[in-house]
């Protein structure tokens, strides 16, 4: 049996167990129960986070960072748009209470720093940036996103449920657009079938 259609079987099975007992919609009480309690954490910086950049010299756009959290480190990837200066950069950095500071490596010796402070419960992060290297360098300017998915909310819908394990099991056969969540459910870096029986544990505690 191919790892595919074992995965397939496996999803099958936690698909009738988990939406046999919380509901496929997440509106349930324990879909409700976890939801607000990865809400009440405001530790973690972990998950994916949206917003826009304004330069001081250039226009202004999004920029999309997807963020992971081991102790006072912070690592993941980082988004900019309607920029022809860089576009997905690599991102290392550190946390210290409500102040984070880190870097974003793009193509060549182009670098973005930001610093900036974690508000309202570490539902948004906004600072500054300035960047070194390429077309684009001595530009500075002010950033300012939301997180708007945490792990295991692959969808980003808001909620973690049976949905996110069928979006992350449909994207991983089929392909195509990247998720608009945080897939990497068991935060091992990659996303893969073992997230989709991460999701399902998560439901079921």
């Amino acid at each position: 049996m191919t790892s595919i259609r074992r995965a397939a079987c496996m999803l099958a099975l936690f698909v009738g167990v988990v939406f046999l007992g919380v509901g496929v919609g997440g509106t349930g009480r324990d879909g409700q129960a976890i939801a607000a309690a990865a809400q009440a954490s405001t530790d973690d910086l972990t998950g994916r986070w949206e917003g826009t950049w304004d330069s001081s010299k250039f226009d202004e756009g999004t920029l999309t960072a997807l963020l992971a959290q081991s102790a006072s480190s912070l690592s993941g990837e980082v988004t900019i748009t309607d920029t022809a200066c860089f576009s997905v950069g690599a991102v290392s950095g550190t946390v210290s209470g409500d102040a984070v500071v880190f870097g974003a490596v793009f193509e060549g010796d182009v670098r973005a720093d930001f610093e900036g402070t974690v508000r309202d419960d570490g539902a948004m992060m906004e600072g500054s940036y300035k960047v070194s290297g390429g077309a684009c360098a001595g530009d500075t300017g002010t950033w300012h996103i939301a997180k708007i998915a945490r792990p295991c909310d692959a969808n980003g819908d808001g909620m973690i449920n049976g949905r996110d394990a069928l979006s992350l099991f449909r994207f991983l056969r089929r392909g195509g657009n990247p998720l608009s969540g945080y897939p990497d459910c068991n935060r091992d870096g990659l996303v893969n079938f073992r997230d989709v029986i991460a999701i399902f544990k998560t439901i079921a505690r």
